[in-house]
């Protein structure tokens, strides 16, 4: 983590200097920002109070970042590159007032004056993906975080839920890059019959197979169903297609079925063993 911005990782081991080479310009430009009179004066406009309108917080939030942005470019006199754009795009921000860490940075500098003592946002304590500036603004927005159900989520979870399930899905992810074992995964059992696909779920049909497979905690199997979700998504909407098309269950009693995908075989060729299983069940 660079000491002076406390935003880049950039020293993977024994490449401190290589990465450092890189970062230095920026660096300098981002710690300059927090005693630029010119951002100062952005930040001072910022309201205090929690916002009440959320849409109206996301665009007030776009609008800071777009100043950001063209205020570094500005003074490096050159378009910063993707990795640069995401360290503002990206940066974490006070969910009741947009606040991110350099604009806390910025107003200390505006009221101590230059290189204050470093100041940084809080995080929510379950999840550490939500963050905040003060507790009278973490008390404003901690029920849209903690305790209703995320609009962007599933099964009535909330944002700190999700949050955590995303977290559990990136360690697998990484874990199943490592050890490429741990990530094949296929079906095995036959059905004796076809079974509709109507009110049933992920859960519902591989979440005992999985478990069985793998072992490990209830939450660790569904991670699991999540991440198999993405080869089972092609040929299981194959099949729900098959149900719904169909006026009558005869199909399912062929012993050849022609299916015609458009633009699907690279994700077919790739799944190919979760495909045939899937049509043989």
């Amino acid at each position: 983590m660079c000491s002076a911005v406390k935003l880049v990782t950039h020293v993977p081991k024994g490449k401190g200097t290589e990465n450092w080479a890189s970062h230095k310009v920026m660096c300098k430009a981002l710690h300059g920002l927090h005693n630029d009179a010119v951002f100062q004066d952005l930040v001072a406009d910022v309201p205090t109070a929690p916002y009440q309108d959320l849409q109206k917080l996301n665009m007030d939030i776009e609008a800071a970042t777009w100043d950001q942005l063209d205020y570094l470019e500005n003074l490096l006199k050159r378009q910063l590159t993707y990795y640069e754009r995401n360290m503002i795009v990206c940066e974490p921000r006070c969910m009741a007032c947009g606040r991110s860490d350099h604009m806390l940075r910025a107003e200390a500098a505006n009221s101590q004056g230059s290189d204050p003592s470093p100041i940084y946002l809080k995080a929510c304590c379950i999840c550490n993906l939500a963050f905040y500036c003060s507790e009278s603004h973490w008390d404003a927005v901690r029920h849209h975080h903690a305790e209703e159900a995320c609009e962007d989520g599933h099964d009535g979870l909330t944002q700190c839920q999700m949050n955590i399930e995303v977290v559990q899905d990136i360690k697998l992810t990484k874990e199943s890059t490592m050890n490429k074992s741990m990530g094949f995964w296929a079906l095995e059992r036959i059905k004796s019959s076809w079974e509709s696909l109507q009110n049933t779920s992920w859960e519902d049909e591989f979440l005992s197979e999985i478990a069985q497979k793998y072992g490990g905690s209830t939450e660790t199997a569904r991670s699991r169903v999540r991440f198999a979700s993405v080869g089972l998504s092609m040929p299981m909407t194959i099949l729900w297609a098959l149900e719904h098309l169909n006026p009558d269950a005869l199909w399912t009693q062929s012993e050849t079925l022609t299916i015609h995908i458009l633009e699907a075989a690279d994700t077919e060729m790739v799944h190919a063993k979760m495909f045939e299983e899937i049509l043989h069940r």
